[in-house]
């Protein structure tokens, strides 16, 4: 994944964005104080968890 700038979404960090894209946040969370510079660290390890999970499934 690109960091900002990408071809994609060129004004959009997709990693920070990434709870967003997938459905477990609202965008609005981002900025009304909802989540913390933790809960995004949380989420994206949550998230690389359930996609190695599924690299693993037959």
């Amino acid at each position: 994944m690109s960091r900002g700038g990408g071809s994609s979404c060129p004004n959009t960090d997709e990693v920070l964005f990434l709870p967003v894209v997938l459905g477990c946040w609202r965008q609005h969370e981002l900025w009304d104080g909802t989540y913390t510079l933790d809960d995004l660290l949380d989420i994206l390890e949550v998230i690389a968890a359930m996609r190695a999970g599924r690299e693993g499934e037959p």
